[in-house]
């Protein structure tokens, strides 16, 4: 049997599992990609400012890309929201270089728990972008999310710069699936990641060249890994939400990363979870499924009470 009919095989049994099956594997290695992103960032953030890392994981990002984008041709550049990318990478920056100062300062399960607050800082970002009517149990469950946080700040004791860092990061970082939400109704995923790495390593270029220090081999290596795996993982991502027939069925899978994290952090540089990270993960992620699971009800509550446009408009 030829390679080329062994792929058409495992192709096809891919194709035949469920949707939400697939898009649970997807966000499974998804997941372990971010991790390993996450990991390689905080090897070099003792020694590369976070500007640098920031830039270099564009620029390297977009060398991997660029192959990808002129496969699809100039196709790929069309946009009428030219506003929105501009707009999107500009905040996109803020909210990685947050995450990547974070991870260099805090302990690597910690950092990632923290980046679980992402949906909660959604709730009021839904309600002045979208308008969306907000009721009591979103409110409530967002809340609930916020005294995880609390626990895991500990407030008895000091807290690092890093954990309000980790927090605005997370809101950035909410802000940004936003305007993703804005662009995806017209723009394709080739195009959002372009666009993306292309102004990004524009716009960091110049704060990343006045704090420049020349990279070792090994640190260029690591730097070249956090770009691709930051780009994998964004391709794996919009590939698992897309396959999956019910977003909230893969939601949980994406808490993987917070196992990933314990373990490597371990492996790598001898941290241990405390109680207080435990619990308060714990009640962050339970309140972000529950705010899942009540939005994916909400909007099947609204696709049945409103009538299926005709199939000349379907999009």
């Amino acid at each position: 049997m030829s390679i080329r009919s062994s792929l058409v095989i495992y192709e096809r049994r891919w194709l035949a599992l469920h949707g939400n099956t697939r898009g649970a594997i997807w966000i499974l290695v998804a997941g372990f990609m971010t991790t390993v992103q996450s990991l390689m960032v905080k090897q070099v953030g003792d020694d590369l400012h976070v500007f640098q890392v920031v830039f270099l994981r564009c620029l390297f990002g977009l060398t991997i890309l660029l192959p990808l984008a002129l496969r699809s041709g100039l196709s790929t550049l069309k946009t009428g929201r030219m506003h929105l990318h501009l707009m999107r990478a500009g905040i996109s920056l803020t909210s990685m270089a947050c995450s990547f100062y974070a991870l260099a300062h805090l302990p690597l399960a910690d950092a990632t728990a923290y980046s679980f607050t992402i949906p909660l800082f959604m709730i009021p970002i839904a309600l002045v972008m979208f308008r969306e009517k907000v009721r009591w149990r979103r409110w409530t469950a967002t809340a609930i999310g916020f005294v995880g946080v609390l626990i895991m700040v500990r407030p008895d004791g000091e807290v690092h710069l890093a954990v309000p860092v980790a927090l605005v990061g997370a809101f950035f970082t909410a802000l940004v699936m936003a305007i993703i939400k804005r662009l995806t109704g017209s723009e394709r995923i080739i195009t959002l990641m372009t666009y993306f790495t292309i102004i990004a390593s524009c716009i960091a270029f110049v704060p990343a060249m006045l704090v420049w220090k020349t990279p070792t081999y090994w640190e260029l290596l690591l730097l070249f890994g956090v770009g691709l795996t930051g780009t994998l993982s964004q391709m794996f991502a919009a590939h698992g939400w897309y396959a999956a027939t019910e977003a909230t069925a893969i939601a949980p899978f994406d808490y993987s990363r917070l196992l990933y994290a314990v373990i490597l952090g371990f492996i790598f540089f001898s941290e241990i979870p405390g109680l207080n990270t435990a619990v308060g993960a714990l009640i962050i992620a339970g309140s972000t499924l529950y705010i899942a699971r009540r939005e994916a009800r909400l909007r099947k509550e609204a696709h049945v009470k409103t009538p299926a446009p005709p199939p000349e408009v379907q999009g």
